[in-house]
């Protein structure tokens, strides 16, 4: 990906930066020094009137201010100034989220405040403003991925928030090693062995996994084995051990590790996997795209990336999708000015910079991907998120790829206990 030249760039502009305290009541104002620019700010005649002149804005990020993105956050934001008259003072996150949520509870109103899908859902819905008629009179759907304005909507019941930086969760692969090895896109999960064995026969690893990610990699591997429907019946109701579909598909995870296709040592505790991929040769991996950028950060070089659904043989989509979103507070009184900044920040060349640095995939379709048919199946995906089965029983996930179980009826009784 580009990111590596954005990032040796940002990180200079960021060095200069003082008083980086990332504490939320503390602002850029009167401590940072002007950079030279990622963009180049619009000349605007003095003359001109400016839409938002005088508007003053608070936009609450879960941002660091030493985070690389943060850069991209500033050139925005003087950009904005000087194209509207509006001043944007950014609130740093503080890595604290029970402070984020004690600004929101004591009355405290950010105009624009940023979280994740789930959290808006859960924590701050209640603060949110409907973005529909604001965001239909910008036109913004010819900006947007529809499964992420739909899993918005799907989630708090109205567009509530304005997606950012998307998260695909697939089967991610090194693309030269790929080529090198002749295989194809596997779409069956018979395929997906034949395409393993390739690799294998020519000297590579298949597959690597994230110790963190053995979760979703059973979530995949079990909703394109049985649809979405019969997944989520038997995460809230269970009955695994008694459904010989799932003991079929546990084997199949069972026989995958045992005929050796998964690399050594995995699944592999962070930052091992990130490490393997990126220094020696292994393939593929099943995680979401912010992995490529944790791989090219443990080797400081691009990779050529490509992403595939998870294979399998039911009609469910083989990708999930996720994404965080920017959000306007309903009590702004400048809902217009945020709702314009948000759309520098998620559409064009803002927008493409920030994917170039972090996770690889834009939010607007319009601009590039450098991950090979990322953006093609986020046209094709339909919202549905990660986490049916959660991050609490990683070490019995990580036991079924690993091969502890040597029969899938055992595993399909452990999961018994995770139902409901």
């Amino acid at each position: 990906m580009k990111k590596f030249v954005s990032l040796l760039l940002c990180a200079a502009l960021i060095f200069t930066i003082s008083g980086c305290t990332g504490k939320p009541e503390e602002t850029l104002a009167n401590t940072e020094p002007t950079p030279p620019a990622l963009i180049e700010v619009p000349i605007v005649p003095e003359e001109t009137v400016k839409k938002h002149d005088g508007v003053q804005l608070r936009f609450l990020t879960l941002l660091a201010e030493t985070d690389p993105q943060a850069e991209v956050i500033r050139q925005a934001a003087r950009t904005f100034e000087v194209q509207t008259g509006a001043e944007v003072t950014v609130y740093w996150f503080s890595g604290d989220l029970d402070v984020m949520a004690a600004n929101f509870s004591e009355g405290a109103v950010f105009d624009i405040f940023g979280t994740s899908g789930e959290m808006l859902q859960s924590d701050y819905l209640e603060y949110a403003l409907d973005l529909t008629e604001l965001s239909r009179q910008a036109d913004y759907e010819k900006h947007s991925y529809q499964v992420l304005r739909d899993q918005v909507v799907k989630r708090c019941g109205f567009l509530a928030g304005i997606p950012q930086i998307p998260y695909l969760y697939g089967v991610y692969y090194n693309r030269e090693y790929f080529n090198q090895c002749g295989a194809s896109v596997p779409d069956s999960w018979e395929e997906f062995l034949t395409v393993s064995q390739q690799m294998k026969d020519k000297g590579f690893e298949p597959l690597t996994m994230d110790g963190i990610r053995t979760d979703l990699v059973l979530e995949l591997h079990l909703q394109r084995g049985l649809g979405e429907a019969r997944l989520d019946e038997l995460v809230l109701k269970g009955g695994w051990s008694k459904d010989t579909a799932v003991v079929d598909l546990l084997q199949q995870a069972i026989d995958y590790a045992d005929e050796g296709l998964l690399a050594r040592y995995s699944p592999d505790t962070y930052p091992g996997g990130q490490n393997r991929l990126a220094m020696s040769n292994v393939v593929m991996t099943v995680g979401d795209n912010t992995l490529c950028d944790e791989v090219e950060a443990a080797s400081f070089m691009d990779m050529s990336w490509g992403v595939f659904p998870y294979p399998g043989d039911s009609d469910s989509p083989g990708v999930l999708v996720d994404a965080d979103v920017l959000c306007i507070h309903k009590d702004s009184a400048n809902a217009q000015a945020a709702f314009d900044f948000i759309m520098l920040l998620s559409c064009g060349e803002f927008d493409q910079l920030r994917a170039d640095i972090y996770g690889g995939i834009p939010a607007d379709p319009a601009n590039e991907c450098d991950i090979e048919d990322a953006q093609k199946y986020l046209l094709e995906a339909k919202p549905r998120s990660p986490g049916r089965f959660g991050v609490d029983n990683l070490e019995l996930f990580t036991r079924l790829w690993n091969g502890w179980y040597k029969t899938a009826r055992y595993f399909a009784n452990a999961l018994e206990g995770i139902s409901g």
